[in-house]
């Protein structure tokens, strides 16, 4: 088990499929090649990749966010958390028993 209470998530979620749609459209569009033409062109004054310029505008590329003060579990989640892994342990005990090659999960 991989216990990662505390840690702070990434802010990247992906792409909206709606949202790609529209972009494919746009992308295909006069207007959307004069837009493409400006990025790759400030991408080179500035030295840049322009596909981590457009990875960061359409969400792809976002950093986590740091938490200021440590993670403090409540006593119930803790109990739960140890109730978890024993029956993950159990279960993973009987797969053992019946299969020559299981591999054992991580749970996280």
């Amino acid at each position: 088990m991989e216990d990662r209470r505390g840690r702070s998530g990434s802010g990247g979620g992906g792409i909206n499929p709606l949202l790609l749609g529209f972009l494919i459209k746009l992308l295909f569009s006069k207007g959307g090649l004069v837009i493409l033409g400006i990025v790759i062109l400030f991408s080179v004054v500035k030295g840049t990749n322009p596909l981590d310029f457009i990875g960061g505008f359409l969400g792809g590329g976002g950093q986590g966010v740091n938490t200021e003060s440590p993670y403090q579990p409540s006593s119930e989640v803790d109990e739960l958390a140890e109730f978890t892994s024993v029956f993950l342990t159990d279960t993973e005990g009987g797969w053992n028993q019946l299969l020559e090659d299981y591999r054992e999960p991580t749970l996280v």
